[in-house]
């Protein structure tokens, strides 16, 4: 059993019932499970597919379980970075992950912007590898803090901007 089933199948078993709170705001695992959907649905529609690795750099939020199942959904794999990584760190991970597609804010994707490339950090690495990874820019964080609501996602294009690297 995986984490995308155990949701599913505590939903089931359960019902709906409060699964977070954040910053006094309550989400339900319903609520959830549709907003995990919704991501998976907009990943592979971006062309990510089982297997894909996806970086997620994201501050504490509830958008950090919704793009941790959501790319469990679709059935890639989690890079979890810690914001606060320096730029040395950043780009090890960031050269040597194979990572298709990164799910970050754009205060941090500007702050780390020349990391997002290895071939700006690694002399040996060619031109050629740049532009391989597709950046998920959530434009901000709503007061309720999901970005992506139930909605089939990739019409989660008015909280998101995407950019090859």
């Amino acid at each position: 059993m995986n984490l995308v089933t155990l949701a599913d199948e505590n939903l089931k078993s359960f019902g709906e019932y409060p699964f977070l709170i954040f910053e006094d705001v309550i989400f339900t695992n319903r609520q959830m499970i549709n907003d995990t959907n919704g991501m998976a649905n907009g990943l592979k529609k971006l062309g990510v597919n089982k297997g894909d690795k996806v970086v997620v750099m994201l501050p504490n939020c509830p958008e950090v379980l919704i793009s941790y199942q959501g790319i469990l959904r679709c059935g890639a794999v989690i890079v979890p970075i810690i914001p606060l990584m320096n730029e040395r760190e950043l780009s090890h991970i960031l050269g040597n992950c194979e990572a298709v597609a990164m799910i970050t804010t754009r205060d941090i994707f500007q702050k780390n912007e020349l990391s997002w490339c290895p071939c700006h950090v690694h002399n040996d690495v060619e031109q050629s590898q740049c532009g391989k990874v597709r950046a998920i820019l959530m434009e901000e964080l709503p007061q309720r803090c999901s970005a992506f609501s139930g909605r089939e996602s990739v019409s989660i294009s008015k909280e998101i901007s995407l950019y090859s690297l």
